[in-house]
């Protein structure tokens, strides 16, 4: 099989898991590019002249955004939307690091209960032929290593799409 293959077959354990992690690294992704653009304004402010007239077209746009909501921009308020914006980040990660190891622990069930199933079919003799450490290390470590590589698989698709959204937030 290629690695392609074994990626698209543990995509397809369980796909709208996979999807809704997905999506939840993509958002927060987003979100820690969005955190990242908005300490440009507090640079901006920190070193702004005092004429207090900004030429940066992203402090515009935050000024203006601010003065929707009516809130002064500040280098308090900034850095509170920044962290916010980071706790928002962790948060949407830690849920899908839960999402992808729940579904690994599935997956490792299911293979562990299908070499289980092909053992109590086999024959005798091959049994015989066979080390207990061989069939004791295919039911433990095997099963392990098959969820790892899920959970590696999810990892790529995390940074696959992170990197996606720095490359939007960076173009516009």
């Amino acid at each position: 099989q290629s690695v392609f293959e074994l990626i698209y077959a543990l995509t397809l354990v369980s796909p709208y898991k996979m999807t809704c992690s997905i999506a939840l690294l993509f958002i927060s992704g987003f979100l820690e590019g969005v955190s990242l653009l908005a300490l440009l304004p507090i640079i901006n402010i920190a070193i702004k002249s005092e004429a207090g007239v900004s030429e940066d077209p992203l402090t515009q746009g935050l000024m203006e955004l601010f003065e929707v909501w009516n809130l002064p921009l500040s280098l308090p308020v900034l850095l509170c939307l920044i962290a916010g914006l980071i706790l928002c980040k962790s948060l949407l990660i830690f849920t899908a690091n839960r999402i992808v190891n729940f579904i690994a622990v599935e997956f490792t069930a299911s293979k562990r209960m299908e070499l289980v199933r092909v053992l109590i079919v086999a024959r005798w003799d091959y049994f015989v032929n066979q080390t207990s450490g061989r069939i004791s290390s295919a039911l433990s470590m095997e099963a392990d290593k098959l969820a790892s590589i899920y959970g590696f698989i999810a990892q790529l698709y995390s940074n696959i799409f992170q990197t996606v959204a720095y490359i939007i937030i960076g173009i516009f």
